[in-house]
């Protein structure tokens, strides 16, 4: 997982992590990928005392892509 990580192969990191239910690892690798909605249902289904965290996250992201255009 985390040779797959620094190689910047998340989808195949995340699918360790899912495979070892690392929950925590799961869910930063969907948000260092940048998969906000995925990020989202994760926690929803896994943790869903992180969901809040998750939605203010992609909410930041969404607000600075914003600024970008």
């Amino acid at each position: 997982m985390k040779d797959s990580e620094s190689l910047g192969k998340f989808n195949v990191a995340y699918e360790a992590a899912f495979l070892l239910a690392d929950v925590d690892a799961g869910l930063r690798l969907l948000i260092k990928a940048k998969r906000f909605g995925e990020s989202a249902a994760f926690a929803q289904a896994y943790c869903p005392s992180r969901l809040e965290g998750v939605t203010k996250i992609w909410s930041e992201h969404l607000e600075e892509q914003q600024l970008m255009f």
